[in-house]
C-alpha cells in the first residue's frame, strides 16, 4: 500500500481537512491520553474501525491515515495501537506504533489476557522452562500435565490383573515382551494370528 506521506504537501493539507471534517471531538469527554479527548470518528458508525479514502486508495483505517499526517510514516513490522483503547479514535495523541505482540497485550481479549499470564491457574511460573505450545497455538504448562499425568496414573486400584481387551488374565505365562520392550498379552496375539490366518484361507478358497 502506498504511504500517504508520497502525496504533496497541498494534497496533504486537503487529507487533514477532510478527517478532521469527519471526526467530532467531545471537549466535555473523556481525556484518557495526555489529558486529551478522543477524536470520534463519525463515518460508518457500525464500522470497528474508521475508514478513509486518499486518492485512489479506498478503504484506508482512518487512524492509520492520521498517524502519518501528524507522526510520519509507519515504520515497516510495526501497526498502530490506541493508547486509549477507543478503536474509533483517530487523534493523533492517543497513537502509538508498536509490535503485534505489544499491541495484543495491551488488548483486553481472551488472547491478550492468556498471553499477559506469568503464571498458571495453580500457581506454577510461565517461563520458557515450563511452557510449550499445544496444537492450538495457546502455551500449556508443563507442570500442570506433569501433575495431570501422575493423577492418572494413580487412579488405577491395585495391581493390573487383566490384558487392555479384559477378557485375558494378566499373569508372567501370559506376558510377552517385545524387543522394544514393550508388554503385550500372548492370548490377543494368537487370536490376531488365528483370524489372520482365517481370513487368508478364504482369500485363497475364493481364488
Amino acid at each position: 500500500m502506498r504511504s500517504i506521506r508520497a502525496y504533496g504537501p497541498e494534497h496533504l493539507c486537503r487529507v487533514r481537512e477532510r478527517l478532521l471534517a469527519s471526526a467530532i471531538v467531545d471537549l466535555h469527554g473523556p481525556r484518557p491520553v495526555n489529558d486529551a479527548p478522543c477524536w470520534q470518528w463519525a463515518k460508518n458508525p457500525n464500522g470497528r474501525y474508521g475508514q478513509f479514502s486518499v486518492g485512489k486508495q479506498k478503504g484506508l483505517l482512518a487512524h492509520r491515515v492520521s498517524y502519518e499526517l501528524h507522526h510520519g510514516e509507519i515504520p515497516a513490522g510495526l501497526t498502530v495501537d490506541h493508547l486509549c483503547r477507543n478503536t474509533r479514535c483517530v487523534n493523533p495523541a492517543h497513537l502509538e506504533a508498536v509490535t503485534n505482540r505489544v499491541n495484543t497485550l495491551r488488548s483486553t481479549n481472551p488472547a491478550a489476557v492468556n498471553a499477559a499470564k506469568t503464571h498458571c491457574d495453580n500457581g506454577h511460573e510461565l517461563n520458557e522452562t515450563n511452557t510449550y505450545l499445544a496444537k492450538t497455538g495457546s502455551r500449556e504448562c508443563r507442570a500442570c500435565c506433569r501433575d495431570k499425568m501422575r493423577r492418572r496414573r494413580g487412579s488405577r486400584v491395585g495391581p493390573r490383573t487383566h490384558c487392555k481387551s479384559g477378557r485375558h488374565l494378566w499373569t508372567e505365562d501370559n506376558i510377552y515382551t517385545d524387543p522394544r520392550g514393550l508388554k503385550n498379552c500372548r492370548a490377543c496375539m494368537r487370536e490376531r494370528a488365528r483370524k489372520r490366518n482365517q481370513r487368508r484361507d478364504r482369500e485363497d478358497i475364493a481364488a
